[in-house]
């Protein structure tokens, strides 16, 4: 017969749960103004394309809101490997996939897909598709 060993749940992952009231409502409303506080302040630092003028002039068709959902990484920035990047300031290399080690340097104005809604994505990319731009086809409205 063997012997089974019973462990308390008590004993392990003390920090995964909360603690504090507060860190309670973080967990349960994350978006919440009180408890995104710090996520506030992480947004507020980061670099969007709008900040950036040469990027503005670079992309002279992309809406003022447009470019403000363009989050440009700062240089010194870890790529993760195996993420889908673009960088704006070199457009003719298209998208690429990072491997381990690459960084974002002073030269690069890297964009990652993972943190760009897919039809700003498509339209920075090439894509000309209106489906993947979420545009309506003008060949298959009715016309009157």
């Amino acid at each position: 017969m063997s012997k089974l060993r019973i462990v308390k749940d008590e004993d392990h992952n003390q920090d995964a749960r909360p603690n504090t009231p507060e860190q309670f409502e973080r967990d349960l409303h994350p978006h919440s103004t009180k408890a995104g506080a710090i996520a506030s302040d992480e947004m507020a630092d980061r670099q969007t394309a709008y900040n950036n003028k040469d990027i503005v002039r670079a992309y002279p068709d992309l809406s003022d809101d447009e470019l403000k959902r363009l989050t440009i990484l700062p240089e010194g920035t870890q790529l993760e490997q195996g993420t889908t990047y673009y960088d704006l300031k070199h457009q003719g290399r298209g998208e690429f996939r990072a491997g381990s080690g690459k960084t974002a340097g002073n030269d690069n104005w890297y964009i990652a897909k993972n943190q760009t809604d897919y039809p700003l994505w498509n339209r920075i990319i090439g894509v000309d598709n209106p489906e993947r731009l979420d545009q309506p086809d003008n060949q298959s409205i009715n016309q009157p």
